[in-house]
């Protein structure tokens, strides 16, 4: 299978159709059907390996894990520090049944020798419609280019999260800027996992009732 085929001529001109855009999403989708679960293993390999106590091992335990994870990537943020102290969170790709993509968090973090603690478990999904209207904001033609597109969003989301305290059915609607636009973020009720519902171009965010 093919898990990679442009969709749109690179020399398209105006805006990318729903038909073109949807086109797109479905391949990422596919892509991420294909490859998330070697990758996923692959990235479990890695971890698995020791982190070392000083930043300079624990670098280039960073750097493996780096390269296992390409191109599945969401987010990856770490601290390091002396005599085993460091903090690390890998954000990775996984399809959903929505068809859309949903961030698998695994987290790692230690005071010191001995102290090391791991996790791991979804954070938040992108909608299909939002992958969508990402496609369109971004001029994304394929898959990778959308799935850079949806890096750029991924660190910005998960920030905006936490900066909001954002929860399960407390009502707010986030809309978090990122290079390109923003991203309309919230957490209903009975969903398990916050979701992005839709991007929105640069100049479209503000002001919107009910958005902030």
């Amino acid at each position: 299978m093919k898990s990679m085929v442009p969709s749109i001529a690179e020399n398209l001109i105006g805006d990318i159709p729903d038909i073109h855009a949807k086109r797109v999403v479905g391949e990422m989708v596919e892509f991420l059907v294909a490859v998330s679960e070697t990758y996923k293993n692959k990235l479990v390999d890695a971890m698995l390996r020791p982190i070392g106590g000083n930043p300079k091992a624990q670098q280039r335990w960073a750097d493996r894990v780096n390269r296992s994870t390409v191109p599945i990537l969401a987010d990856f943020a770490t601290a390091w520090g002396k005599r085993a102290r460091f903090a690390v969170v890998i954000s990775v790709w996984m399809p959903d049944a929505g068809g859309g993509a949903t961030v698998w968090n695994y987290t790692m973090t230690s005071d010191g020798p001995g102290t090391e603690k791991r996790k791991k478990g979804p954070f938040w999904r992108f909608s299909n419609h939002a992958l969508v209207r990402l496609v369109q904001r971004s001029g994304a033609t394929d898959s990778v280019k959308l799935m850079r597109a949806m890096r750029k969003v991924a660190g910005v989301v998960g920030d905006g999260m936490a900066d909001a305290n954002l929860t399960k059915g407390d009502g707010q609607v986030l809309c978090i800027k990122f290079d390109g636009g923003h991203a309309v973020v919230e957490w209903p009720a009975d969903s398990e996992l916050a979701m992005v519902k839709t991007i929105l171009g640069p100049h479209m965010a503000i002001p919107l009732p009910g958005l902030h």
